[in-house]
């Protein structure tokens, strides 16, 4: 209650104290009430959230927040980035900047833009800028340097990187030169085309 003009007053539903009438008028919120800019709400704007205090509000450097007052879609200041819910001065490894917002670069990758891979995790390779744990799902096989996957020379099944080390059916390798050569090649018999 407030007393105005020799008279009391009940207050707004929404303030379980207050100075005067209607909601503007609240000192403190009542019970599933929360303060915003002076006002007593019945649920915390978009973008806020009320804090232990019932306050609804977002935890600096947050100007947006969402689930808790730290967990940021919004930065303060326009020189930081939002990167799973926090607002950071640069993106961090394994995400890209995409607007103000820091975004996962793809499976495998450790640096990337929106459409190409530069490097990858370890045990990944680079393969037409994108990481592979597997060179083989790509059809090629890998170079034993370890970062890249490098397509063999013809009719090798295995290699490091121009050097075969086993051959595909129909194929023999070539002790002396490394490379697999056709085995009707080798025997003469092979069917003209």
């Amino acid at each position: 209650m407030y007393a105005s003009g020799g008279f009391c007053y009940n207050c707004d539903v929404s303030c379980s104290t207050c100075t005067s009438g209607g909601n503007s008028g609240c000192t403190a919120c009542a019970l599933n009430y929360y303060n915003f800019n002076n006002f007593c709400v019945s649920s915390c704007p978009t973008d806020t959230v009320a804090n232990a205090s019932g306050v609804c509000t977002c935890q600096l450097p947050c100007v947006k927040c969402t689930g808790t007052t730290s967990y940021c879609t919004a930065c303060n200041d326009s020189a930081m980035f939002v990167s799973q819910g926090q607002c950071l001065s640069s993106c961090p490894n394994q995400t890209y900047l995409s607007g103000s917002t820091c975004i996962d670069c793809s499976t495998g990758c450790s640096n990337c833009s929106l459409t190409t891979c530069f490097s990858c995790l370890t045990n990944y390779y680079l393969y037409n800028n994108a990481c592979y744990s597997d060179c083989n799902l790509v059809g090629q096989q890998f170079d034993i340097s370890g970062s890249k996957c490098v397509l063999c020379p013809d009719g090798c099944d295995t290699c490091s990187g121009t050097i075969c080390s086993s051959c595909l059916t129909d194929y023999t390798l070539s002790s002396s030169t490394q490379q697999c050569i056709q085995t009707c090649l080798l025997s003469g018999s092979c069917e003209s085309t």
